[in-house]
């Protein structure tokens, strides 16, 4: 996630303690797995020690929020990328 953000121009915050690619890692989560239910996806994730330090429900909602417009323009790239076949997963 990092490295596709990095690609797509986005950057973290420098004084976030949680980084952006976690924040869109939870949602992608919530989004597949727990029918778009972020405080699952929060549970479950920090649930399984995947990140350095727990994370809140609250701060995954406001970062998603605060980067909803990179979101957008993120996914809308990608989906073009993948119409044309010009991306490469690895």
């Amino acid at each position: 996630m990092d490295t596709l953000m990095e690609r797509l121009g986005q950057r973290s915050d420098v004084q976030a303690r949680v980084p952006a690619a976690e924040i869109l890692t939870i949602a992608v989560v919530a989004a597949r797995y727990v029918s778009r239910r972020y405080e699952r996806a929060v549970q479950m994730m920090n649930g399984r020690r995947c990140w350095r330090e727990r994370i809140g429900v609250a701060r995954v909602n406001r970062r998603l929020h605060q980067r909803a417009d990179g979101i957008a323009e993120s996914l809308e790239v990608l989906g073009e990328a993948f119409a044309t076949g010009d991306v490469v997963i690895i």
